[in-house]
């Protein structure tokens, strides 16, 4: 298996547009931390942020970025750096069939304000403009418009892990062979809302983050770091320097709490150890860790317990969360940039604002505020984020002794779940829910809601959740069930990991949250909210409720969701997971969508295909996990294709971007299409979208006999748990007529333009 390589980084940082610009301002001491300009926080506890100057002037590749929400901008001028430094053009790397994976915790945040605000005032206008700015995934379709790039595309969103392991996810996506290079991407902005989340949490500080020392308290940051990924043959080809290569990494959950850490650390210490088993290394072959270190007591003394636990008390560590601030979604790629250039240098990072350890902290080797002369050849970079999202990357300049061998194991579904609108037959009619509820939304959208699941038992703790979080579980429990898993059994669940993945945060709980920030004031945010609008709550949830520490992370949408967790199993990271699909739809959501619509079509009244909310689930195992609890699995997911569609081709259908990904799967699979048994698709959004798609279905499989079959027809659109309803729909068919020949093709098109095909048959 090939080795990963960085061919090139930048960054788009306050105290620096490049690399180059960053160290000189740590080098020089020049420090960021100023009381916010954009906002007013006056009424906060501290309103001392890291963020851009008026006067910044961000790189745009000739693109009008001005409707863009900043985290895109932020996005744009840090992979235009990165290309540059890597010596790529874009159209080479458009080219090449590379893949993009945004990380980011919070992006879209302004938009979203402005749309709570538009929305208070009735602005329809306003909400339209500001849709699509919003959501999460919004600076990957960016990157994708800017680069003309038309490979795999993913967003992670597991708060302030989002960007460790998106590098993770990439250098996967690059040894699986689905692309030979990736941009990495961590995007994230400071806003009032943020800010005043973190000050509900009482979480802020009043003079400056002193990370392992005092006072406690974090100090916000934003900005953007891009890394470019290849595999070393790519790079040799090409000419191309890479010097560190991306060793291992692993990701790992705390099943713990929704926003604090688990006081002995021990989920941060098993993605420590899962990294560098990983990467084929000891703790001993480490130089230094770049360690998370927020500043305050709830990360940072965990933290050094499992950091000491690891590593012993000699080797270096240190945060840059002080000089930098917490750029949330984008520390983990902005810290291994900082920490590769000032290795480069002979230096560590240092630790500003640090001056003796907090009371509590494990004695670990914390570096000063000034750079430390040091040899750094292998290190490692530790991120958390909410709900107990841990990742670990290990980066070194030692080439891997030995090549990986090739690592493709087989990837199962023995398990189900549902929590979906429709009807109660189950998996025969499109595995449909218990209930509908129809209502018509603005316009004639049609809406399918979900009736809520009863949380009882071990789930009675999240009775109060909002509708997104009791979907994602009652659909994870059933799956389980449905694989038959006891949830009481410890020794098959703790090693299991759970892949979220949502189209946007709780609905209810953003509303909730915007007003108490918005119309009661920033110093009124709602602390219990606050959480809950991260789009990684929903996993944190079901890793609790179900004891699951596995790799944990979110992913923005369902086909994206299960990529990943295809990826995780394949190359070997997890034996068994748990993946879901959540939505949730409420009043303003289907009004801010429907006025997105209207541009697309002749009118407000333009038909748009029924949107729904719910939640499906599927276990995937390997073969060996079956047979160890002597399991038998209902279907084997045996090919995968994902592709993006180009600035060019046009809104919905996406023939191109399908035709790829459906060939790429079939060919993996080694299936024709004369060989299957039939398409398994969503047909959704507004008529327009509905009929391209639809003609490019049916002109792919023109010459095969396999029927089309629309789920979407019994329960509706959601966009998160569409491509996963439409694989469980697949795997149920193959278990219910096995022995019959021929494969299910699954497919589906996001509403961004992301193709997703698998291949379903009969293991």
């Amino acid at each position: 298996m090939d080795d990963v390589v960085i061919t090139g980084m930048s960054v788009c940082h306050p105290l620096g547009g490049s690399i180059d610009d960053l160290i000189s301002s740590l080098l020089a001491g020049r420090g960021g931390v100023r009381p916010a300009r954009a906002f007013d926080g006056a009424s906060l506890e501290s309103d001392r942020v890291v963020e851009f100057p008026p006067d910044f002037g961000f790189a745009t590749g000739d693109v009008d970025l001005s409707k863009c929400d900043p985290g895109a901008r932020y996005a744009v001028h840090a992979a235009l750096g990165a290309l540059r430094n890597g010596a790529m053009t874009a159209a080479a790397f458009a080219q090449a069939g590379a893949a993009i994976v945004v990380g980011s915790s919070h992006s879209g945040i302004h938009s979203l304000e402005r749309m709570y605000s538009a929305g208070s005032r009735g602005d329809g206008a306003t909400r339209s403009t500001d849709f699509a700015g919003s959501l999460t995934d919004h600076p990957a379709a960016v990157l994708s418009t800017v680069l003309g790039s038309a490979g795999p595309r993913l967003t992670v969103s597991s708060a302030c892990s989002s960007s460790n392991a998106a590098v993770g996810i990439g250098a996967d996506l690059i040894r699986s062979g689905m692309a030979p290079l990736a941009l990495i991407v961590g995007t994230d902005t400071v806003s009032l809302s943020i800010l005043a989340g973190f000050n509900s949490l009482r979480a802020v500080s009043r003079v400056g983050a002193a990370p392992f020392s005092r006072p406690s308290g974090i100090t916000l940051g934003e900005g953007a770091c891009a890394l470019l990924l290849e595999s070393a043959s790519h790079a040799r080809a090409r000419r191309a320097h890479g010097a560190w290569f991306v060793r291992g990494y692993a990701l790992s959950g705390d099943a713990f709490h929704e926003t604090a850490v688990d006081a002995g650390g021990h989920g941060l210490e098993a993605a420590m150890r899962g990294a560098l088993r990983d990467a084929g290394i000891v703790p001993e072959d480490v130089d230094y860790v770049s360690a998370h270190g927020t500043g305050t007591d709830a990360n940072d003394i965990p933290e050094s317990i499992a950091t000491v636990r690891v590593f012993g008390c000699a080797v270096p560590v240190s945060s840059l969360k002080g000089f930098l601030g917490h750029t949330l979604g984008a520390c983990g790629a902005m810290e291994i940039a900082v920490s590769i250039a000032l290795a480069e240098r002979g230096l560590v990072a240092p630790t500003a604002g640090f001056s003796s350890l907090r009371p509590g902290c494990a004695p670990a080797n914390v570096v000063g505020p000034a750079p430390r002369a040091a040899r750094n050849e292998t290190f490692i970079s530790n991120k958390y984020g909410f709900g107990g999202n841990n990742a670990s990357v290990v980066l070194s300049k030692r080439a891997p002794a030995t090549s990986r061998a090739p690592v493709r194991r087989r990837t199962f579904v023995t398990g189900v779940g549902k929590c979906l609108p429709g009807n109660p037959e189950g998996f025969d009619c499109a595995m449909v829910g218990s209930e509908m509820l129809v209502a018509e939304g603005p316009g004639s959208t049609t809406v399918m809601g979900c009736a809520l699941p009863p949380m009882e038992g071990r789930l009675g703790a999240f009775r109060r959740s909002p509708p997104l979080i009791r979907f994602a579980l009652a659909a994870a429990g059933d799956a389980f069930a449905d694989a038959g898993i006891d949830v009481d059994r410890d020794d098959l669940l703790a090693p299991c990991g759970v892949i979220g993945a949502v189209s946007a945060g709780s609905h209810t709980a953003v509303r909730k949250f915007m007003r108490s920030v918005m119309d009661d004031g920033p110093q009124f945010a709602s602390a219990s909210q606050f959480p809950l609008t991260t789009l990684n709550a929903a996993a944190g949830a079901v890793s609790i409720a179900y004891g699951l520490k596995g790799f944990n992370t979110t992913l923005v949408g369902g086909d994206a969701g299960l990529t990943a967790g295809m990826l995780f199993v394949r190359q070997g990271h997890q034996e068994r997971l748990c993946v879901f699909g959540a939505n949730e739809v409420s009043d303003h959501f289907l009004a801010d969508q429907s006025a997105a619509y209207v541009a697309i079509e002749d009118g407000a009244d333009a038909p748009v295909g029924p949107i729904s909310e719910g939640a499906a689930a599927l276990v995937l195992e390997t073969y060996e996990a079956m047979v160890r609890r002597d399991a038998a699995p209902q279907a084997l997911l045996s090919g995968l294709g994902r592709s993006t569609a180009t600035a060019t081709e046009g809104d919905g259908g996406n023939c191109g971007a399908l035709e790829v990904a459906v060939a790429v799967a079939m060919r993996e699979a080694g299936v024709a299409a004369a060989g299957l048994r039939a398409v398994v698709t969503v047909f959704h959004g507004p008529r327009l979208w509905r009929r391209r798609y639809g003609n490019a279905v049916a002109g792919l499989f023109r010459g095969s006999r396999a029927p089309v079959i629309d789920v979407g027809a019994a329960v509706g659109h959601g966009q998160a748990a569409a491509f996963p309803t439409v694989v469980a729909t697949a795997a149920r068919w193959v278990h219910r007529q096995r022995g019959e020949r021929g494969a299910y093709l699954a497919a589906y098109v996001s509403p961004a333009g992301d193709a997703t095909a698998a291949v379903v048959e009969e293991a």
